[in-house]
């Protein structure tokens, strides 16, 4: 199957851009980080939230992350990916399970076992969420009415967002390479953003046929815009925390 949108993203960063943010130790993360903490190989991951209590000895001691107070199901040597911001900008690494203490104050101990990269530029930080969005596209007939044009909108809601773009997940299945327009209102008192886009790529859901999960590229977006997306995304992460 064809890169995602997202994963050829972020492949467009170069192996010296990534080498420059490698770190052998831990001096990159410090105590009080806010942690976005996935399950590695989890075909559908959860996002679940944490906080660096510590580090020590190589280790990294962790609130025991939890999404909307339900703690995550984490288990000795099971592997978990971690996502933080250094200056705005997402760094990510993995680590295992050492440790689990659940008691008054439940917290993991982490060994880490990559090295700690720079994961995608800034404005494509991504993460899920639910925000309002249109779309609209011309389509074009085929047959004895080729080429004549038909105007299509959606309006749905976003499955993630970046400040490079959008996905969604619809019923309807907009064809690939599709130039479109939407319309983002983000939870601010500042104007619907226009974005004029392109679709990347459309598959069907494996798991529910009928719908299709559309990754959307923002084809120009000014610094201002991008800027507002960057800091709503900062600020759903660290509510992400309060859940």
């Amino acid at each position: 199957m064809e890169q995602s949108f997202e994963a050829r993203e972020e492949s467009r960063n170069t192996e010296d851009e990534m080498k420059e943010f490698e770190a052998g130790n831990l001096d990159i993360v410090s105590i009080n980080d806010s942690l976005q903490v996935t399950v590695a190989d989890d075909p559908n991951p959860s996002n679940y939230y944490s906080r660096v209590q510590n580090i020590e000895g190589g280790k990294l001691f962790i609130a025991w992350p939890t999404q909307r107070g339900i703690r995550l199901p984490a288990r000795i040597e099971q592997k978990l990916n971690f996502t933080f911001l250094r200056d705005g900008i997402p760094f990510m690494f993995s680590g295992v399970v050492d440790e689990k203490d659940g008691g008054s104050l439940p917290q993991i101990t982490i060994i880490p076992v990559a090295p700690i990269v720079k994961t995608q530029r800034r404005q494509n930080f991504r993460l899920k969420c639910l925000m309002p969005v249109e779309i609209t596209w011309t389509e074009y007939s085929s047959g004895p009415n080729k080429g004549k044009e038909k105007i299509q909108k959606i309006t749905t809601s976003t499955y993630d967002l970046s400040a490079g773009g959008i996905g969604i997940r619809y019923s309807k299945a907009i064809p690939e390479g599709t130039l479109a327009e939407i319309k983002l209102k983000l939870p601010d008192d500042d104007p619907v953003i226009k974005i004029p886009c392109r679709i990347a790529y459309t598959e069907r859901l494996p798991e529910n046929p009928s719908m299709s999960h559309t990754g959307v590229q923002f084809l120009e977006i000014s610094e201002r815009e991008k800027a507002r997306i960057v800091r709503y995304l900062y600020h759903l992460q660290i509510q992400g925390l309060k859940l």
